[in-house]
């Protein structure tokens, strides 16, 4: 027993400066501030003004500018975010936003078939859980716990050879919103478009569907119960991409609408291609096939606003 006790104090000794290092970078990684952390930051600084709240993933993200909006709004879509995060959302802070009139949720090819909690990219959700305060009943994860697991060691060790420099909330703007400049152009080639949607197709898992149609439905039931309305909206895409979806699932998804909004929700209100005419949208208003970029999103958030004062007038 006394020679494994020394072997352990050795062991630790000679691996202390290993330790040590581990400590170090899991201060400073703390110390970053990231898109979450600065999002819930500026949210919490509006969320008694705010009477309308962007949800919805990326295409959301960067394709409504609350700044365009006529009524006081925030943007609280993410990258990847899916209904049941969503839900997770309005669930703990519906409440705390007196001012409330008006929830704008992204309507996309993805938003029935994906699940970021179980998907590629669900190493996002310790960042929920962390500066969002959201449970999401993922068990003990030391992501969770841990910055240098929720960054991956990977990325971890790259951000501390760049001396702690990296800019983890470039493009975010005090209302939320992720700007993409005009200048900035993406992969806008119809090579791209197959890659990107055969990706995205990909990512679509059938047994995704009755988590994403529950999550939406606890949203119409909390939105209801509080008389605020629902504008579940489908940012424009561009032609080369929506050629290369499947049809399966666009059909899907439609039908999935269908039957959970329409039968609902009297105060929700759908806006796609299929249901409105949108105002005309050149590859000069997108930042990639399927995101706008600064001009695209004012161009879009306008159109969107002009509904919405409708109905509010009315």
């Amino acid at each position: 027993m006394a020679a494994i006790k020394k072997i352990l104090i050795r062991l630790l000794l000679v691996t202390s400066p290993f330790w040590a290092f581990c400590c170090y970078l899991e201060y400073k990684l703390n110390g970053i501030e990231n898109s979450y952390s600065y999002k819930m930051k500026e949210f919490v600084a509006n969320e008694k003004a705010s009477e309308i709240l962007v949800l919805g993933n990326s295409e959301m993200l960067k394709g409504l500018n609350p700044s365009y909006l006529t009524s006081k709004g925030f943007n609280m879509a993410h990258v990847s975010q899916t209904y049941s995060i969503d839900e997770k959302i309005l669930e703990s802070y519906l409440d705390s936003m007196p001012n409330l009139h008006t929830i704008i949720l992204g309507l996309s090819y993805l938003s029935f078939g994906e699940n970021l909690e179980t998907g590629e990219e669900a190493w996002r959700t310790a960042f929920y859980e962390k500066h969002y305060k959201l449970n999401l009943n993922q068990g003990f994860e030391l992501k969770n716990y841990a910055a240098i697991f929720r960054y991956t060691p990977y990325e971890s060790l790259k951000i501390f050879l760049s001396g702690f420099k990296t800019n983890l909330t470039n493009g975010f703007q005090p209302n939320g919103y992720l700007l993409v400049p005009a200048n900035e152009k993406g992969a806008l080639a119809d090579t791209n478009a197959e890659e990107r949607a055969t990706a995205h197709t990909l990512g679509l898992k059938e047994k995704n569907i009755k988590n994403s149609t529950e999550a939406l439905g606890q949203i119409i039931q909390m939105l209801a119960q509080k008389n605020i309305s629902l504008w579940l909206v489908t940012p424009p895409l561009m032609k080369n991409y929506e050629g290369y979806l499947d049809r399966k699932w666009v059909v899907e998804n439609q039908h999935l609408l269908d039957s959970i909004v329409k039968n609902t929700m009297p105060r929700a209100f759908v806006v796609t291609p299929e249901t409105v005419n949108y105002p005309s949208f050149s590859a000069n208003d997108f930042s990639d096939v399927n995101h706008l970029n600064e001009s695209g999103a004012q161009k879009f958030t306008r159109y969107i606003d002009s509904l919405i004062e409708i109905q509010v007038t009315q």
